[in-house]
C-alpha cells in the first residue's frame, strides 16, 4: 500500500512508500548487508475477511541458513489488508527480543 505505516525495530516511524523505500535500501546496503535471518508466521487473527494481523518470529542466521541463536531475535506484527485479491501490508511493527 502507498500508505503503509512503519514502526521499525529501532523505534523509528516510517510512513508511505516513498520513505519505506528509501530507508529498506538505505539498511539493506548498510548496517544489514552482511545479516542473515529465518523467518516464521506464527498466529494469523482475522479481524474481516479482508483484514488480517499476522505475528511473525525471526531468528538471526548464517549465510547457509544455520541458526545464530536458539531463541527467535524479533518479533513482528503485520495488518494486511485484502485489495483486489491481493493482500497489502498496511503496518507493521518490529521488537528486538531482550536475550
Amino acid at each position: 500500500m502507498r500508505n503503509a505505516l512503519v514502526v521499525n525495530v529501532a523505534g523509528v516511524r516510517l510512513s508511505g512508500w516513498d520513505a519505506l523505500l528509501d530507508a529498506t535500501r538505505r539498511i539493506l546496503a548498510g548496517p544489514l548487508r552482511d545479516q542473515f535471518a529465518r523467518d516464521e508466521v506464527g498466529d494469523v487473527f482475522f479481524l474481516r475477511p479482508d483484514v488480517a494481523i499476522v505475528h511473525k518470529r525471526a531468528w538471526a542466521t548464517t549465510v547457509d541458513g544455520e541458526p545464530i541463536e536458539v531463541a527467535h531475535s524479533m518479533i513482528a506484527m503485520y495488518a494486511l489488508v485484502k485489495e483486489d485479491e491481493l493482500w497489502w501490508v498496511a503496518a507493521r511493527q518490529n521488537t528486538l527480543v531482550a536475550s
